[in-house]
Protein backbone atom coordinates (compact mmCIF):
# COMPACT_ATOMS: atom_id res chain seq x y z
CA UNK A 1 0.00 0.00 0.00
CA UNK A 2 1.14 3.34 -0.67
CA UNK A 3 2.63 5.58 2.35
CA UNK A 4 0.10 8.20 2.87
CA UNK A 5 1.18 11.95 3.46
CA UNK A 6 -1.10 14.62 5.38
CA UNK A 7 -0.53 18.07 4.82
CA UNK A 8 -1.99 19.94 8.00
CA UNK A 9 -2.23 23.29 7.42
CA UNK A 10 -4.15 26.32 10.31
CA UNK A 11 -6.03 28.78 8.57
CA UNK A 12 -7.06 32.44 10.62
CA UNK A 13 -7.94 34.65 7.82
CA UNK A 14 -6.17 33.84 4.81
CA UNK A 15 -9.00 33.63 1.91
CA UNK A 16 -6.66 34.81 -0.32
CA UNK A 17 -3.87 32.62 0.00
CA UNK A 18 -5.59 29.02 -0.11
CA UNK A 19 -6.32 28.58 -3.40
CA UNK A 20 -2.75 29.28 -4.58
CA UNK A 21 -1.15 27.27 -1.55
CA UNK A 22 -3.66 24.05 -2.22
CA UNK A 23 -2.26 24.28 -5.98
CA UNK A 24 1.16 24.31 -5.43
CA UNK A 25 0.97 21.38 -2.97
CA UNK A 26 -0.57 19.32 -5.45
CA UNK A 27 1.71 20.01 -8.36
CA UNK A 28 4.50 18.96 -6.20
CA UNK A 29 3.06 15.58 -5.36
CA UNK A 30 1.79 15.68 -8.76
CA UNK A 31 5.76 16.16 -10.54
CA UNK A 32 7.66 14.92 -7.20
CA UNK A 33 5.98 12.35 -5.12
CA UNK A 34 3.79 10.91 -7.19
CA UNK A 35 3.70 7.46 -6.48
CA UNK A 36 2.65 8.64 -2.52
CA UNK A 37 -1.18 9.43 -1.70
CA UNK A 38 -1.84 12.26 0.48
CA UNK A 39 -4.68 14.63 1.76
CA UNK A 40 -4.70 18.29 2.78
CA UNK A 41 -6.27 19.16 5.83
CA UNK A 42 -7.60 22.79 5.92
CA UNK A 43 -8.56 23.37 9.43
CA UNK A 44 -10.59 27.03 9.70
CA UNK A 45 -9.50 28.52 12.99
CA UNK A 46 -12.28 30.59 13.27
CA UNK A 47 -11.92 33.03 10.27
CA UNK A 48 -13.88 36.49 10.34
CA UNK A 49 -13.49 36.60 6.25
CA UNK A 50 -14.50 34.39 3.70
CA UNK A 51 -11.98 30.97 4.51
CA UNK A 52 -14.41 28.59 5.79
CA UNK A 53 -16.72 29.10 2.24
CA UNK A 54 -13.02 28.53 -0.14
CA UNK A 55 -12.27 25.08 1.98
CA UNK A 56 -15.84 24.53 1.45
CA UNK A 57 -15.46 24.93 -2.32
CA UNK A 58 -11.83 23.62 -2.25
CA UNK A 59 -13.27 19.82 -0.72
CA UNK A 60 -16.20 20.06 -3.00
CA UNK A 61 -14.22 20.08 -5.77
CA UNK A 62 -10.94 17.79 -4.95
CA UNK A 63 -11.49 14.88 -2.72
CA UNK A 64 -7.79 14.85 -1.48
CA UNK A 65 -8.44 18.23 0.09
CA UNK A 66 -10.53 17.98 3.93
CA UNK A 67 -11.81 20.96 5.87
CA UNK A 68 -12.52 20.86 9.68
CA UNK A 69 -13.82 24.23 11.06
CA UNK A 70 -13.61 26.01 14.77
CA UNK A 71 -16.59 27.91 15.86
CA UNK A 72 -14.07 30.52 17.18
CA UNK A 73 -10.01 31.65 17.26
CA UNK A 74 -8.26 28.56 19.21
CA UNK A 75 -4.84 29.14 18.43
CA UNK A 76 -2.40 27.25 16.49
CA UNK A 77 -1.62 24.29 18.98
CA UNK A 78 -5.20 23.57 19.08
CA UNK A 79 -5.36 23.49 15.28
CA UNK A 80 -2.21 22.09 14.78
CA UNK A 81 -3.89 19.13 17.47
CA UNK A 82 -6.92 18.71 15.41
CA UNK A 83 -5.03 18.04 12.20
CA UNK A 84 -2.97 15.54 14.13
CA UNK A 85 -6.24 13.82 15.70
CA UNK A 86 -8.36 13.72 12.42
CA UNK A 87 -5.15 13.01 9.98
CA UNK A 88 -4.95 9.53 7.47
CA UNK A 89 -1.46 9.41 6.98
CA UNK A 90 2.11 8.33 8.25
CA UNK A 91 3.47 11.49 7.58
CA UNK A 92 2.24 14.19 8.80
CA UNK A 93 3.49 17.98 6.65
CA UNK A 94 3.11 20.76 9.12
CA UNK A 95 2.89 24.51 7.41
CA UNK A 96 1.68 28.29 7.64
CA UNK A 97 -1.31 28.99 5.15
CA UNK A 98 -0.06 32.35 4.36
CA UNK A 99 2.73 31.26 1.44
CA UNK A 100 6.10 31.65 3.21
CA UNK A 101 6.40 28.07 3.71
CA UNK A 102 7.34 26.66 0.25
CA UNK A 103 6.03 22.96 -0.32
CA UNK A 104 8.69 22.62 -2.93
CA UNK A 105 11.21 21.67 0.10
CA UNK A 106 8.81 18.45 0.95
CA UNK A 107 10.67 15.57 -1.32
CA UNK A 108 14.32 16.98 -0.21
CA UNK A 109 12.79 16.37 3.43
CA UNK A 110 11.48 13.34 3.08
CA UNK A 111 14.62 11.84 1.93
CA UNK A 112 16.32 13.57 5.06
CA UNK A 113 14.02 11.42 6.94
CA UNK A 114 14.36 7.91 5.38
CA UNK A 115 18.34 8.48 5.27
CA UNK A 116 18.42 9.14 9.33
CA UNK A 117 15.52 7.43 10.23
CA UNK A 118 14.80 10.26 11.62
CA UNK A 119 11.32 11.04 13.60
CA UNK A 120 10.77 14.48 12.95
CA UNK A 121 12.26 16.98 10.00
CA UNK A 122 12.50 20.19 11.65
CA UNK A 123 12.75 23.55 8.60
CA UNK A 124 15.34 26.21 9.04
CA UNK A 125 14.58 29.77 7.68
CA UNK A 126 18.02 30.27 7.04
CA UNK A 127 17.09 33.25 4.89
CA UNK A 128 14.28 34.13 6.52
CA UNK A 129 12.13 36.58 4.50
CA UNK A 130 10.39 39.01 7.50
CA UNK A 131 10.18 42.69 9.32
CA UNK A 132 13.74 42.69 10.86
CA UNK A 133 12.14 43.63 14.03
CA UNK A 134 10.44 40.31 14.11
CA UNK A 135 12.86 38.01 12.72
CA UNK A 136 15.34 39.46 15.47
CA UNK A 137 12.92 38.92 18.18
CA UNK A 138 12.38 35.25 16.90
CA UNK A 139 16.03 34.70 16.74
CA UNK A 140 16.51 35.78 20.43
CA UNK A 141 13.88 33.11 21.52
CA UNK A 142 15.54 30.50 19.98
CA UNK A 143 19.04 31.25 21.78
CA UNK A 144 17.52 31.63 25.07
CA UNK A 145 14.90 28.32 24.25
CA UNK A 146 18.05 26.37 23.11
CA UNK A 147 19.93 27.36 26.18
CA UNK A 148 17.45 26.56 28.84
CA UNK A 149 16.85 23.05 26.81
CA UNK A 150 20.90 22.38 26.02
CA UNK A 151 19.90 21.94 22.48
CA UNK A 152 20.78 23.00 18.99
CA UNK A 153 17.83 23.50 16.96
CA UNK A 154 18.26 26.66 14.74
CA UNK A 155 14.72 27.44 13.66
CA UNK A 156 11.60 25.82 16.32
CA UNK A 157 9.03 28.57 15.12
CA UNK A 158 9.79 26.99 11.54
CA UNK A 159 6.27 25.85 10.45
CA UNK A 160 7.43 23.35 7.82
CA UNK A 161 7.84 20.26 9.28
CA UNK A 162 7.67 16.72 8.35
CA UNK A 163 6.75 14.06 11.52
CA UNK A 164 6.15 10.44 11.77
CA UNK A 165 2.55 10.26 12.93
CA UNK A 166 3.36 7.47 15.30
CA UNK A 167 5.87 9.32 17.46
CA UNK A 168 3.69 11.88 18.74
CA UNK A 169 0.20 9.70 19.14
CA UNK A 170 0.59 9.72 23.01
CA UNK A 171 1.79 13.71 23.05
CA UNK A 172 -0.57 16.08 24.50
CA UNK A 173 -0.16 20.29 23.79
CA UNK A 174 -0.78 23.70 25.70
CA UNK A 175 -0.18 27.05 25.01
CA UNK A 176 1.82 27.71 22.40
CA UNK A 177 3.97 24.48 22.45
CA UNK A 178 3.71 23.59 18.68
CA UNK A 179 6.49 26.13 18.17
CA UNK A 180 8.19 23.98 20.79
CA UNK A 181 7.68 20.61 19.06
CA UNK A 182 11.34 19.88 17.93
CA UNK A 183 12.18 20.05 22.20
CA UNK A 184 9.42 18.44 23.45
CA UNK A 185 10.33 15.38 20.85
CA UNK A 186 13.70 15.48 21.60
CA UNK A 187 13.13 15.66 25.48
CA UNK A 188 11.69 12.30 24.77
CA UNK A 189 14.44 10.71 22.80
CA UNK A 190 12.96 10.90 19.43
CA UNK A 191 15.31 11.15 17.05
CA UNK A 192 15.37 14.74 14.56
CA UNK A 193 17.12 16.93 11.53
CA UNK A 194 16.95 20.09 10.29
CA UNK A 195 17.52 21.62 6.74
CA UNK A 196 17.40 24.93 5.72
CA UNK A 197 14.08 25.70 3.34
CA UNK A 198 13.03 29.02 1.30
CA UNK A 199 11.15 31.47 2.37
CA UNK A 200 8.97 33.86 0.57
CA UNK A 201 7.64 37.05 1.85
CA UNK A 202 4.55 37.20 2.39
CA UNK A 203 2.17 39.05 -0.76
CA UNK A 204 -1.38 38.48 0.57
CA UNK A 205 -3.69 38.86 3.79
CA UNK A 206 -1.73 40.12 7.35
CA UNK A 207 0.46 39.00 9.52
CA UNK A 208 -1.49 37.19 12.62
CA UNK A 209 2.18 37.48 14.77
CA UNK A 210 2.40 39.28 17.68
CA UNK A 211 5.46 39.88 20.17
CA UNK A 212 3.55 38.67 23.00
CA UNK A 213 3.61 35.32 22.10
CA UNK A 214 7.46 35.58 21.93
CA UNK A 215 6.88 35.74 25.96
CA UNK A 216 4.45 33.00 26.02
CA UNK A 217 6.87 30.70 24.21
CA UNK A 218 9.28 30.98 26.48
CA UNK A 219 7.01 30.53 29.31
CA UNK A 220 5.78 27.27 27.92
CA UNK A 221 9.85 25.90 27.83
CA UNK A 222 9.44 25.90 31.13
CA UNK A 223 6.40 23.33 30.69
CA UNK A 224 8.52 21.49 28.24
CA UNK A 225 11.36 21.23 30.82
CA UNK A 226 9.51 19.53 33.52
CA UNK A 227 7.56 17.05 31.40
CA UNK A 228 10.83 15.75 29.78
CA UNK A 229 13.25 16.13 32.86
CA UNK A 230 11.07 15.97 35.98
CA UNK A 231 7.95 14.50 35.28
CA UNK A 232 8.49 11.39 36.72
CA UNK A 233 10.12 12.66 39.33
CA UNK A 234 8.52 15.87 40.34
CA UNK A 235 10.53 15.93 43.81
CA UNK A 236 14.04 16.54 42.23
CA UNK A 237 11.78 19.89 41.19
CA UNK A 238 9.17 20.57 43.83
CA UNK A 239 11.58 19.15 47.08
CA UNK A 240 14.19 21.33 46.15
CA UNK A 241 12.35 24.83 47.67
CA UNK A 242 11.20 22.84 50.40
CA UNK A 243 14.42 20.94 51.62
CA UNK A 244 15.82 24.83 51.38
CA UNK A 245 13.72 25.82 54.35
CA UNK A 246 14.92 23.33 56.83
CA UNK A 247 18.31 25.02 57.06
Amino acid sequence: MKKVFSIIVPVFNEQDNLIPLTKQIKNVFAQKLSKYRYEIILIDDGSTGNSAKIIKELTKNDPNIRGLFFSKNFGQTAAWTAGFDNAKGEILITMDADLQNDPNDIPKMYELMQKNKADIVNGWRKNRQDKFLRSFLSKMANKIINWLMKSNIKDSGCSLRLIKKNAIADIKFYGEMHRLLPFLLAGYGLKSVQTPVRHHPRTRGVSKYGFSRTFKVILDVFVIKFLTSYQTKPIYLFGIPDLLKLF
